[in-house]
């Protein structure tokens, strides 16, 4: 019988114990229950209607497919899991910060190469924070 959920074939019916391969072997700090976790993200309306298009460097692109493939999704199921958590959560699901004047100045000068200090030790850095 053809797969009409939209479970990912590897998702489908729960996960064995251990946590799946392809998640350990990416994930090894995998919990048992991660598979499951991904599995719940699918459960819901799943008429896909609405499109998404995002326009990426290409190097970002091979490199998240890279790590999307060893853990067994694809970028659609990514778009797809994101958005469901941002509609579970009613936010961004990841921290993002601005900096403050202060860091993005001193960001800006660093980028520059400028007011940069370097250290021979560790040491030699923390006591230049007592001076």
């Amino acid at each position: 019988m053809a797969n009409t959920s939209g479970i990912p074939k590897h998702l489908e019916g729960g996960c064995p114990q251990p946590p799946c391969p392809h998640v350990t072997e990416a994930l090894p700090f995998a919990r048992e229950d991660t598979c499951r976790v991904m599995r719940m993200c699918y459960i819901g309306d799943m008429n896909k209607t609405a499109t998404v298009h995002a326009r990426i460097d290409s190097k970002t692109k091979k490199a998240s497919e890279r790590v999307l493939q060893k853990i067994g999704m694809t970028p659609t199921d990514a778009v797809r899991l994101l958005y469901r958590q941002i509609a579970l959560r009613r936010e961004f699901p990841l921290e993002l910060r601005v900096p403050n004047r202060l860091t993005a100045a001193t960001l800006r000068k660093s980028d520059c190469g400028e007011e940069i200090e370097t250290f021979d030790s560790l040491d030699g850095m923390i006591e230049s924070w007592n001076e």
